[in-house]
């Protein structure tokens, strides 16, 4: 019976995260309930999620007619069998993200006071630069597709941590959702809000005419990887003569300058 009192310690973590894992995606399936229609998937094993101190659980759906995936991210400080004597904390991620042909890289995270953000963007809308830190390879680009009425509109029905297009896809991120009270009705909006600012971004890139300067030729603008023309396979647009990798064009399935027809 000692013995038993003795593992009770050992064991009550294991089922603690356990029941942690078992909350997490109850909540998301609770949220994402309006695309029911779509699969859940564990990428891993609860087991795993557990010895390695994080996991995740992803939702396929579709809106506007635009697939996109929510992935909710979970970890702890450290994986389960490191940290018996640590007070379980889970760090928390949701992302939506909607598949788009790249035509620039761009990020916006939310302005902190004590921050003092190198090559910050500035687009000239107080509520947009008073509120987020902006970043981009094209800047020009950047800020001419912000300062839209329609961009502008979508960006302003969401509240986010992070927003970026990289590596094909429109990415938003909100940290611990749970823990602010995202519910089922913000989902759907954010939802609605960037299956309808990726529309408008791709239709405007149709619609460039003029072909903005290409980068520098030092990191790849779609994968935001530094380019080595001697180590590896790349790529120069005929067009405007931005230079990828190979395995990135291939990807995106053509330039990433906004403007460029190739």
């Amino acid at each position: 019976m000692d013995a038993f009192f003795l593992l009770i310690p050992f064991l009550s973590i294991p089922l603690y995260l356990w029941l942690s894992l078992e909350a997490r995606e109850s909540y998301l399936e609770e949220i994402c309930v309006h695309y029911s229609d779509g699969t859940y998937r564990r990428p891993v094993s609860p087991v795993q999620q557990i010895l390695r101190g994080k996991g995740s659980y992803l939702v396929q759906g579709k809106h506007l007619g635009r697939s996109f995936v929510v992935e909710y991210r979970y970890g702890w400080k450290h994986a389960a069998w490191q940290r018996f004597t640590n007070e379980p904390a889970p760090n928390e991620e949701l992302e939506i993200r909607f598949p788009v042909i790249q035509k620039f890289w761009l990020r916006m995270i939310p302005q902190k006071e004590d921050e003092t953000p190198e090559a910050e963007i500035k687009i000239g809308i107080p509520v947009i630069d008073d509120n987020y830190i902006i970043h981009s390879n094209q800047v020009k680009a950047a800020a001419d597709f912000l300062t839209s009425s329609v961009a502008l509109y979508h960006l302003q029905r969401l509240y986010f941590d992070r927003l970026e297009i990289y590596r094909g896809f429109l990415r938003v991120t909100f940290v611990k959702p749970a823990a602010r009270s995202f519910t089922q009705y913000d989902l759907e909006r954010s939802v609605d809000a960037l299956a309808s600012f990726a529309d408008y971004y791709e239709a405007q890139m149709r619609l460039t005419v003029s072909v903005l300067t290409a980068h520098d030729g030092t990191v790849c603008p779609y994968c935001r990887c530094g380019l080595n023309a001697a180590a590896e396979a790349v790529v120069t647009c005929k067009h405007c003569g931005t230079i990828l990798h190979e395995s990135c064009w291939t990807e995106n399935g053509q330039c990433t300058t906004w403007g460029c027809s190739a």
